[in-house]
């Protein structure tokens, strides 16, 4: 694998990808379960988490473990935002783009 696509992957897979999920799968998420009267801890977290999972689908075992993963980020994302403490998007993104460049490194 050349370099120079070595580099793009990295800057996609840990910031771009992580600032587009986050919005998708945290911020726009939760609004749209807002406008849907779903306002339960539980469910900002869980429902979120299984769209998440769904879009990284490739094999059971691995939906499994990205379902956990996002129910993580997810709580994470949901306890910064119930808060006010630090910007939960981008305490998000920060966490997600971090794991990210763990699994480039591992």
């Amino acid at each position: 694998m050349r370099l120079e696509s070595r580099y793009f992957q990295i800057v996609v897979g840990c910031v771009i990808g992580p600032i587009i999920e986050t919005y998708i799968f945290q911020s726009l998420s939760t609004k749209i379960l807002g406008l849907l009267r779903i306002n339960r801890f539980y469910l900002l977290i869980l429902i979120p988490s299984l769209f998440f999972a769904a879009a990284h689908f490739y094999s059971i075992i691995f939906f499994l473990a990205v379902f956990f993963g996002g129910v993580i980020i997810n709580y994470m994302y949901q306890s910064y935002r119930s808060s006010g403490h630090y910007s939960p998007f981008w305490m998000t993104v920060l966490l997600h783009g971090l794991y990210n460049a763990y699994v480039f490194l591992v």
